[in-house]
This record gives structure tokens, sequence and C-alpha cells, in this order.
């Protein structure tokens, strides 16, 4: 408690928490991610391999210079918007897996966090959004082997 009665909340406790807690199941990073490109107002949504790397790339509004300062600020803060709020979920539940790097660049800049903690920003090329998560050559041949699984947790998902 702080003085005007209000609480002083630990902001790397409270992210460890809502990383534990804020999806069931992590690899729901993915519908997260998706449900940000419909707050946008995508009208496409691609969900590919590049490398090894799973990317979600759509069109849709991007999210505002403020976002690339710190992702984690859209869970605190009313400032941002509901598919900034999104991806920090997203972003938090896939860094519960055996990931090298998550990152998500949108409306030329971009923002990247390590498996070793580290974080950093970066002038993003291209028009839409891309959400990526990175993962080790061994994780990639395993997800690649069974990627209709992981874009099936899409609700929107079509195998046709």
């Amino acid at each position: 408690l702080v003085e005007g009665g209000a609480f002083r909340i630990d902001r790397a406790v409270a992210l460890e928490k809502l990383r534990q807690y804020q999806l069931p199941d992590p690899w729901l990073f993915v519908n997260a991610w998706a449900r940000s490109a419909v707050l946008s107002e995508a009208t496409r949504l691609d969900c590919i391999r590049e490398g090894d790397a799973s990317v979600l790339r759509f069109d849709g509004k991007p999210f505002p210079p403020a976002f690339f300062d710190g992702p984690y600020e859209a869970m605190f803060s009313e400032d941002f918007s509901a598919p900034a709020r999104h991806v920090a979920i997203g972003i938090l539940g896939a860094q519960r897996l055996s990931l090298l790097q998550v990152s998500a660049a949108s409306g030329g800049r971009g923002w990247s966090w390590g498996s070793d903690g580290a974080e950093a920003t970066f002038d993003a090329p291209g028009p839409g959004t891309a959400l990526r998560a990175l993962w080790s050559a061994s994780e990639a041949a395993a997800i690649a082997m069974s990627a209709s699984s992981l874009w099936r947790t899409l609700p929107f998902w079509s195998s046709s």
C-alpha cells in the first residue's frame, strides 16, 4: 500500500503470474494472435512457416508505435486497444513454450523477446502485421510434422 490508498504492483511478478495463468494452454497463443487480427479489422490472415518460425501475417489497423516500447503495457493500461492486448497475451503464452524468440512487427516498428529474456526494438519493413514464433530446429521439425494441429486451434480453421 502506498500513499493515497493506492496499491503498487511489482510488474515482474505480475507478468510472471499472467504468463503462468492467462492462457490455460500455452498453445492458445495462436488464438490470441488470431483474435488480434480480427479485432484489427484484418481482411486477410496468413498462417505460414518460414524456416524454423511459425508466422501469422495480417492486414488491418497497425499497432500504435507506443506498443513497441513495451508490449506488456497493453495488459496494464487502457491506453492500448484490444488487438494490442491480445498480442501481449499471446506473447506471454508463447513464452511458456520452447521458443528461441517471439517477435511482433506492425506499422514500421517491431519488438522481439529472446529465450534469454532480452528484449529489442527494430524498424520493420513492409505493410501489415507479422507475429512470429521462432523454434529450435528440433522443435520446428516436430511442429512441421503436426503443423495442422497448431493451426487447428484457430476457431475458424478449415481443412478444405
